[in-house]
């Protein structure tokens, strides 16, 4: 038998678990979520990929490595023989089995064209350095800060609103009496696109900035954060995988949430600064268009159905991982395979929303490409034949997209589907 380290889980963000090192392996109790069932996460220490597994399957991981389940943790069956060919290949396109196999994996994530890595960086001693200050945004006394901020914009905008109306009535006419009360029209010079550009880049830093100082304070490891092209649309990202070593979902909510608190934290306290320097008579454009802009970021990383801020918020809310999957699984089982799906240990109220989630995420990825790919159109500043080019170009990207998220849903229904539901 090989020998397993065995260490305490503080050092991992985890109270109170254990973390079994194997190599380049890291095998932890997993968060659980008060289910009555044994699962670990097993973590790849070269890729930072967490994968859960069952307890029979973390016992068949441990096996091909000739090493003993620890007395405290629980396993499960033994596997049949089908399940353990299936999981084999899955051992490997993981990098469990190999640290070499590792590449491939790397391959395949090239791939992915809706995550296109262009730059990065390891960020942990910048992280470690502005921690201090930064995290004092997350502290109870910053949210109240907000609340009042963002119940002095709505008093002021509720006011100005009915001021204009009342104007309006009086008058006559409601639409002149809007801009004869003071109202003005937005126009750029050069210098306010360039402050306006250079503030909602910042912004965005600062947005997954959030993500990784709050995954900091709960435990976590920031691998790296960089530049990529998502659906195509340029974005800063923050890779903050070891969100899944937390234990508690509201906690890891929070990691969820930053970015799009501190966006909306920007967005509003802009707001009210132009608010007020309007009202004393200077009227600073970038100010206006920089809280609109932040608002509307904030509300577009809020949507469930990609991969963004609100999709792994409700991951965590619901304490269901890898969401979208299981969501695609429950939604084949309800119209094919209902008697496999009868059988799963899920109530019917969480079956049908997750069968719901999964069809409404299916149905909405053309819709999101379809939708960044005209707001690239609308924004190029190129001639229209090569504007033309570009969009051909990223139609075909589209396509090659959805064809391979359809091969990867038939490979997931096909091999993972006992796999995943069980976890449900």
């Amino acid at each position: 038998m090989q020998r397993a380290d065995t260490v305490n889980s503080a050092e991992a963000g985890l109270r109170g678990h254990k973390v079994m090192k194997l190599g380049h392996l890291e095998i932890i109790e997993d968060i659980g979520g008060g289910s009555e069932e044994s699962f670990y996460l097993v973590k790849n220490t070269n890729s930072g990929r967490y994968v859960r597994l069952g307890g029979a399957e973390t016992g068949y991981l441990l096996e091909k490595f000739d090493v003993e389940m620890p007395a405290s943790w629980k396993g499960g069956a033994k596997l049949p023989e089908n399940f353990r060919s299936i999981l084999d290949e899955k051992f490997q396109q993981w990098g469990f089995l190999d640290q070499e196999s590792n590449s491939e994996e790397r391959k395949k994530k090239r791939i992915d064209l809706t995550k296109i890595k262009l730059v990065e960086f390891n960020m942990e001693k910048v992280i470690s350095a502005v921690y201090p200050i930064y995290s004092k945004l997350f502290t109870r006394s910053a949210v109240i800060v907000f609340a009042v901020m963002l119940a002095a914009c709505a008093g002021i905008t509720a006011y100005s609103v009915i001021s204009a109306l009342s104007y309006g009535d009086s008058t006559g006419s409601g639409n002149t009496a809007v801009g004869n009360a003071g109202g003005f029209t937005l126009t750029f010079s050069a210098g306010d696109i360039a402050v306006t550009i250079l503030l909602l880049l910042l912004s965005l830093a600062a947005h997954e900035l959030a993500h990784a100082v709050v995954c900091k304070k709960y435990g976590g490891t920031i691998r790296s954060m960089g530049l990529m092209l998502f659906f195509l649309i340029p974005c800063v990202y923050c890779d903050v995988t070891d969100v899944y070593k937390i234990k508690d979902r509201k906690q890891r909510g929070r990691v969820a949430l930053a970015g799009v608190y501190v966006n909306s934290f920007l967005g509003i306290g802009a707001l009210l600064a132009a608010f007020l320097l309007t009202y004393a008579g200077l009227i600073v454009i970038p100010l206006y268009y920089f809280a609109i802009s932040s608002i509307l970021v904030s509300l577009y990383n809020m949507i469930p159905l990609v991969k963004l801020d609100g999709y792994w918020y409700m991951s965590a809310a619901l304490n269901v991982t890898n969401l979208m999957d299981k969501g695609v699984l429950m939604a084949y089982a309800t119209f094919f395979n209902r008697k496999k799906m009868n059988r799963l240990k899920v109530p019917a109220a969480k079956r049908r929303g997750l069968a719901v989630y999964g069809i409404a995420s299916l149905l909405f990825k053309p819709v999101f490409w379809g939708y960044n790919i005209y707001i690239i159109s609308m924004r190029l500043p190129v001639a229209e034949t090569a504007k033309i080019c570009i969009i051909c170009v990223c139609m075909a990207v589209m396509l090659w997209d959805l064809l391979r998220t359809l091969k990867y849903d038939y490979r997931l229904i096909t091999k993972d589907y006992d796999r995943l539901t069980q976890m449900m």
